[in-house]
């Protein structure tokens, strides 16, 4: 067994509230760019506003980008996520201290909890919360999984099914779609977005058509420009090379230059314009760049929801998605949006092409995506409810005031 360590950094001691009510340590290994992230982030906000102290394990990237929404929350940085790191589980154990409830939301986060779970380092029940689609058979973490997790909280509907698919108990799965605050989204400020429109050089006439994408851009080993990729850029830029009119593609995710040089390569490699790609960098407030677009695509391969069709319904942007997992229960087809099969990029090219001729569909339907998100459950409130509702069924004691057992 390895040795335990004390922590390295802590920003603060273990999560205390004086009302008693539930503590809640989130662990996740991102940077916090992400959309798991973003959950998390709205989740402890709204889970704050209801009394619950909420801390957070996270690697010093995270709190790089995300300072500002950290302030005055207990934070301890972990250099390593590795479950092979004593000093990293020691860092684990000294942050879950007095804690009622560990939450993860993406993979080095669940392999690093699991690890301190089987070491005896985590003694809080441990909860993870899905927004990727499982891959059946079962991995050879998940019999582990299915004896120390006592709760999955998936991000869709097509998540849980995976879950269940791959061999995780039902009755401890539980579809609890992922949210954000939307707000922003739906009062982005008109003259901050005419601001960003020059700005990016798209107050050109005739102005150019604009097609958005919100993603995150992963190389690997062996990766070229010709390769397809899980996000579905390939499927996008070959469709590009289709259209017969000037337009403009707006990629929100991708932060660094050498990231930004690879999307070039491939659209190159696909028949796309490499010079009318437009990088605005990472942002931490991206609702007035949806302001900016004609249409928002995600023509993502096994897309677990699809978080940034959620914020362009919300900006009243028609979207256009790939029939991939969790996207089809954002976008009704036809009605606020539209799909294509996964990975058609003719699919993709023609409805680009209606929708830069139909001004008055793209109006329509941005309208009724924008009536249609206000009734569904996308939101941070819906999120936090949906929370606090299973927390009540699973551990009741921990929503009235009492210690989780």
């Amino acid at each position: 067994m390895l040795p335990l360590m004390p922590a390295p950094r802590s920003s603060a001691g273990p999560v205390r509230t004086g009302n008693g009510r539930l503590r809640l340590l989130q662990v996740l290994g991102g940077d916090g760019r992400g959309g798991a992230d973003q959950v998390a982030l709205a989740l402890a906000d709204g889970l704050h506003e209801r009394g619950f102290a909420v801390a957070f394990f996270v690697p010093p990237g995270f709190v790089r980008h995300q300072g500002e929404r950290l302030r005055g929350r207990a934070v301890t940085l972990a250099q390593s996520f590795s479950p092979f790191s004593a000093a990293t589980l020691g860092a684990l154990r000294q942050a879950a201290q007095g804690v009622d409830l560990v939450l993860t939301h993406d993979s080095p986060a669940r392999h690093l909890t699991l690890a301190a779970k089987a070491l005896g380092g985590l003694q809080a029940p441990l909860w993870f919360m899905r927004h990727c689609i499982m891959r059946p058979p079962a991995l050879p973490w998940a019999p582990w999984q299915r004896l120390w997790v006592a709760h999955q909280l998936a991000a869709s509907e097509v998540i849980a099914e995976s879950l269940i698919a791959s061999g995780y108990p039902a009755q401890r799965v539980t579809r609890l779609y992922a949210g954000r605050n939307l707000s922003s989204f739906f009062t982005a400020d008109s003259p901050a977005i005419s601001v960003l429109r020059a700005r990016l050089g798209l107050d050109v006439h005739p102005a150019p058509f604009c097609v958005g994408m919100v993603a995150r851009f992963d190389r690997w080993s062996g990766w070229h420009p010709e390769v397809a990729h899980p996000k579905g850029f390939d499927v996008l830029f070959a469709a590009l090379s289709r259209l017969d009119f000037p337009y403009r593609v707006l990629l929100l995710g991708p932060p660094n230059p050498e990231d930004h040089a690879a999307l070039r390569a491939m659209a190159q490699a696909h028949g796309a314009r490499p010079d009318w790609l437009i990088f605005p960098g990472f942002q931490n407030d991206i609702s007035a760049y949806y302001g900016l677009m004609d249409v928002n695509v995600l023509p993502s391969r096994r897309e677990g929801l699809g978080l940034a069709l959620v914020e362009g319904l919300a900006a009243g942007v028609p979207v256009l998605g790939s029939g991939s997992g969790g996207i089809r229960e954002v976008i009704q087809d036809g009605r606020n949006g539209f799909l294509f099969p996964e990975g058609d990029a003719v699919a993709l090219a023609s409805l680009l092409t209606r929708l830069a001729r139909e001004p008055e569909l793209r109006r329509r339907l941005g309208d009724e995506g924008r009536r249609q998100l206000q009734e569904t459950a996308f939101d941070e409130g819906r999120l936090v409810g949906g929370f606090m509702d299973c927390l009540a069924r699973e551990h009741p004691a921990s929503v009235h005031g009492e210690r989780m057992p």
